[in-house]
């Protein structure tokens, strides 16, 4: 970036292109990384709790009854126009009338993920803080609630 900004300040650039880049560089950093959204507990270093990190605790693919946690959080949400069970890229993002039931759901099943997955409980027992870089404060999030059982049990 500092490179494309001397450039530019000596003339090597067309005009606009080194600012138009270290902006769209800032852009794509941001995208990255939502530090305002971005859920953590514990201490550095993280295990990333997500598809972007350790799949294996990430509500897309960790599965109980075979179908994902996330598939089965977001079909049972209840939304005001009376819908239910919409496909999950659907439902995602969306407040639902019964949030505290299926908040609720969401915290069985990762209980039930690590009762039917038991060796996973270590790997989050050596982890020093857990990590979820789409994790929203005041929603359901897979490292507050692997969080909670790695120091429950």
């Amino acid at each position: 970036m500092m490179s494309e900004l001397r450039r530019a300040a000596a003339g090597d650039s067309p005009p606009g292109a080194a600012a138009s880049g270290f902006m769209n560089s800032l852009f794509n950093a941001a995208k990255r990384f939502k530090g305002d959204q971005m859920i953590q507990h514990g201490s550095p270093p993280f295990l990333e709790c997500s598809s972007r990190g350790d799949r294996r605790f990430s509500a897309l693919y960790a599965e109980v009854n075979g179908r994902s946690i996330e598939v089965q959080y977001q079909s049972a949400k209840v939304f005001a126009d009376g819908s239910t069970g919409l496909p999950w890229r659907k439902a995602k993002g969306r407040r639902a009338v019964n949030a505290e039931e299926v908040a609720a759901l969401y915290l069985r099943l990762w209980d039930q993920y690590i009762d039917e997955n038991p060796h996973l409980l270590e790997i989050l027992r050596q982890a020093s803080g857990l990590s979820d870089q789409f994790g929203q404060p005041g929603r359901v999030c897979q490292a507050t609630e692997l969080w909670r059982i790695r120091n429950s049990r």
